[in-house]
């Protein structure tokens, strides 16, 4: 590393002072946190080096969103890593294992970082990308010297075949370290300064307009048609085109701030719905939401940089009718006219909202229809569809015409009735002749103005109307929850409660195959120690009166083998979730290892993992390998991939793996490879297992397996999982 870098970099010990030196001068909202990082792991092994990252990334991710903001680890290939620099800011890079980089923003060729001393200067970035990449490149560094001393290259020669040497060799690899921060659903984005420059574009773009137009005027009227008039004149028809281009960018660059900003925000709301919420909402419910959110980001851009425009016009135009009449009558007519547009815009709001509400019920229908297309067949007569649908149709063609007749009036009526109007309002000073020809010239273009602003004003309304109610459908999924996801104490969520040896320690072809049993995992020293306690714990669903969970109290220790049984409905499953930090009890006590959920935050679903039921567990589309380690980093090294194929052979899915053309990287899922009932069955219980959890729960998992499979599995599940919760029928 330069002298230039040990100077800037901060130490690895003083990260937590660092991450809140970046929201300070980066000027992010935080609140003030102590963060304390944790100690180092002695051991340099390439596994205790995994560890270490493993803990940095957690306490980092734990730690920024304890100061209230959003952290985002990035990796990018070799050839990759000066581009993402050039676009890094804020944001912290690792440069190696015992320093870090604040950087606040980035040009082509520099830095900008905070030092230690708390003094802000520039880095060269191609120093701070060569060491990034150092760690990859030490194993390839001794056969691309040895080559180049072979052909006897030398000079700037030498260094640049040495760079494509290494990204040849390092093709492959993706380097990290870089961790952006930003404001949590917000990101950079600088609403004012671009709606700001786009409102000022354009005043004075109608400035010029109105300048010409007035200068026109006059010369016409008084005769004075000589050269430099009409130099002025294109001049200023000239400024028209420049100005209305940047009107056109800065519109351009807020629709961009916007949308990124709703996606985000529009994201983050979606993953922390209540789980609950979206069960009784169902699919066609949901669909129709985000339906809404495209039309919310289309309208909303639109007719609002419509609407602000317009208003500009139609301020110029009022003033323009007020100068050139000897009276205020041209002003107060236009106010008169936008008043009315108002009034029909709320009218319009309503009569949209009506009108969505039957749109998107004629959704949901179509797709719970699609969903249970079958079963719709086979117990619903064609007749009795057929009245449904018309009776449907015939709820949403009301709402549907009242719309189109207020949409109507609002965009066609009122600019055609104001100029109809102020023609009326100029039409005695045109037949008496009291005012001048240059009076009349003038009333007129700002008649003529105000008609477009109008226009233009009407138009962006309606599109308002739609927006606003998008937005009202939206809400549920931009609003902050009821009940935020807990942090949790940075240090206890960045520690280390790997079970990773169960899972890769080297298994005998005969213990793979059955005929041998497997090496028992190493049980805990302290066997009688109280992993899981739940006291008086009490829940009952949002749409029932009664409980469905109350009084409840169970210890569960380390190694203990546990089976639940009940009958159907008897919150068996309610109780896995809650265990499982899904849902939060609303009264008693829950504590994991001494600690509740707020103490251990997002560490708690780390260290106990739940299979749900097989209706609320699914397979995305992707390879069988990504379905497998969801819960785990991604992608996989190469010794993840080996203990995952491990581990499927030995829960009997090794004829599956030989099955299919792409084994573990096949594609699984909607259109990929259709997995039978009992394999994905035995697909979600490797998934659970590969998270290495303190505490594995499984919620009817074994419910799919005939006998044979179950008794070769079964086995070795209870050898594998350190504490087992088995949640099945009497």
């Amino acid at each position: 590393m330069t002298h230039a870098l040990d100077q800037v970099a901060w130490p690895a010990e003083s990260l937590g002072e660092a991450l809140l030196t970046l929201a300070k001068f980066a000027k992010l909202p935080h609140q003030p946190a102590r963060l304390t990082m944790p100690g180092f792991v002695a051991d340099s092994s390439r596994v205790a080096t995994i560890e270490r990252r493993l803990r940095h990334e957690r306490w980092l991710e734990a730690a920024a969103e304890r100061i209230g903001l959003e952290s985002e680890a990035v990796a990018v290939p070799y050839e990759e890593v000066a581009s993402l620099l050039r676009l890094a800011g804020p944001a912290l890079i690792e440069i190696n294992a015992l320093q870090n980089l604040i950087v606040l923003s980035s040009s082509k060729r520099h830095l900008k970082v905070v030092a230690p001393d708390l003094s802000v200067r520039h880095i060269c970035i191609a120093d701070v990308r060569d060491a990034m990449c150092l760690e990859a490149e030490i194993p390839h560094r001794q056969p691309v010297e040895t080559l180049l001393y072979e052909v006897g290259l030398t000079g700037r020669a030498s260094e640049r075949a040495r760079q494509a040497l290494l990204a040849k060799r390092l093709a492959d690899e993706r380097i990290g370290g870089c961790r952006l921060l930003r404001a949590p659903g917000r990101g950079d984005v600088r609403w004012g300064h671009w709606l700001t420059v786009m409102i000022g574009t354009h005043v004075v773009e109608q400035a010029c307009a109105l300048g010409a137009w007035s200068l026109l005027g006059w010369m016409t009227f008084s005769g004075r048609l000589d050269g430099g008039w009409l130099l002025a004149w294109i001049l200023l028809l000239g400024c028209i085109v420049p100005f209305r281009l940047l009107s056109l960018a800065a519109g351009g660059r807020l629709s961009l701030e916007f949308s990124s900003s709703l996606r985000r925000r529009l994201l983050a709301g979606t993953l922390r719905l209540d789980p609950d919420r979206v069960r009784v909402e169902g699919t066609g419910g949901l669909l129709g939401r985000v339906l809404e959110a495209e039309t919310l980001e289309q309208l909303a851009l639109g007719g609002g940089l419509q609407s602000v425009l317009s208003v500009v016009e139609i301020v110029l135009a009022g003033s323009v009718l007020a100068s050139a009449g000897s009276q205020w009558g041209g002003a107060a007519l236009l106010l008169a006219f936008v008043i009315l547009a108002l009034w029909l815009t709320g009218v319009n709001i309503d009569r949209r909202s009506a009108w969505t509400d039957a749109r998107l019920g004629l959704t949901n229908d179509l797709v719970e229809r699609m969903v249970g297309h079958r079963t719709t067949l086979a117990q619903e007569s064609q007749a009795q569809a057929a009245a449904e649908t018309d009776q449907s149709l015939e709820g949403y063609l009301k709402p549907s015409t009242q719309l189109d007749h207020s949409t109507i009036v609002l965009q066609s009526v009122i600019p055609r009735a104001w100029l109809l109007c102020g023609l009326v309002w100029l039409s005695p000073a045109f037949v008496n002749g009291g005012e001048s020809v240059t009076r009349l010239a003038v009333s007129l273009g700002g008649l003529l103005l105000a008609k477009q602003g109008l226009q233009r004003l009407v138009e962006g309304l309606d599109r308002i109307a739609g927006a606003a109610v998008a937005w009202r459908r939206l809400r549920p999924f931009l609003a902050k929850p009821d009940l935020p996801e807990p942090v949790g104490e940075p240090e206890l969520v960045a520690s280390p409660e790997s079970r990773r040896e169960s899972l890769n320690q080297t298994t005998s072809p005969q213990s793979a195959s059955g005929d041998e049993k497997p090496s028992p995992v190493p049980q805990d020293c302290d066997a009688s120690s109280i992993l899981l306690e739940a006291r008086g714990i009490a829940f009952r669903h949002a749409n029932r009166s009664e409980p469905v969970l109350r009084g409840v109290n169970l210890t569960i220790r380390r190694n203990d083998r546990v089976l639940l049984e009940g009958p159907s409905g008897g919150g068996k499953s309610t109780l896995a979730s809650l265990l499982a930090g899904v849902r939060t009890p609303q009264s008693g006590v829950l504590l994991l290892r001494g600690l509740d959920r707020h103490t251990l935050g997002r560490a708690w679903r780390r260290r106990i993992v739940l299979a749900p039921q097989f209706h609320q567990n699914h397979v995305l589309m992707g390879t069988f390998l990504y379905n497998l380690l969801l819960g785990r980093a991604w992608p996989p090294s190469p010794s993840d991939v080996a203990a995952t194929e491990r581990l499927c052979r030995q829960l009997d899915l090794g004829p599956l793996i030989d099955r299919m053309p792409g084994g573990l990287l096949q594609m699984v899922g909607e259109t990929g490879w259709q997995l039978s009932h009992g394999e994905k069955s035995r697909l979600f219980l490797a998934r659970a297992l590969l998270q290495e959890a303190d505490l594995v729960l499984l919620d009817e998992t074994f419910s799919a397996l005939d006998p044979e499979t179950l008794s070769r599995t079964l086995p070795r599940v209870l050898d594998l999982a350190p504490t087992l919760v088995v949640i099945a029928h009497p």
